[in-house]
């Protein structure tokens, strides 16, 4: 008996929704990275062919979305900028411990140009 009251009580079924809410948020966001990797990708694959190099551009292009993010993450919260940037760079970073790669260090770059504005930005609102 204890455990159907736990399980039905009305305080208990108001959290229901909520986590619901949470898992089709994670969904939303594996379904967002699978697309953006998929055209990050085909997009350095199209642009290789383009230019006849092999270097991973996309890279750069994760490096400008990161920046972006970082931007407005941190210029609605400026004390973040002490680990929003290596969590969104953390995939770069092991990169470039493996192989030295220009577009590797241009994402960072631009990753950490991004969290650096949004700094700024995000002091002289507050």
């Amino acid at each position: 008996m204890w455990l159907f009251n736990h399980f039905f009580q009305k305080r208990r079924l108001l959290e229901i929704p909520t986590s619901l809410e949470d898992i089709q948020s994670a969904l939303y966001a594996i379904l967002g990275l699978i697309v953006f990797g998929a055209f990050a990708f085909s997009f350095d694959y199209w642009l290789q062919g383009i230019l006849h190099k092999a270097t991973s551009y996309s890279y750069l292009l994760f490096g400008v979305l990161s920046g972006i993010a970082s931007y407005f993450i941190i210029r609605k919260n400026p004390v973040s900028i002490w680990f929003v940037p290596l969590i969104f760079n953390c995939v770069l970073i092991f990169g470039l411990l493996i192989d030295t790669d220009l577009a590797m260090l241009g994402g960072i770059v631009l990753g950490i140009t991004g969290s650096v504005l949004g700094f700024v930005k995000g002091r002289k609102e507050t």
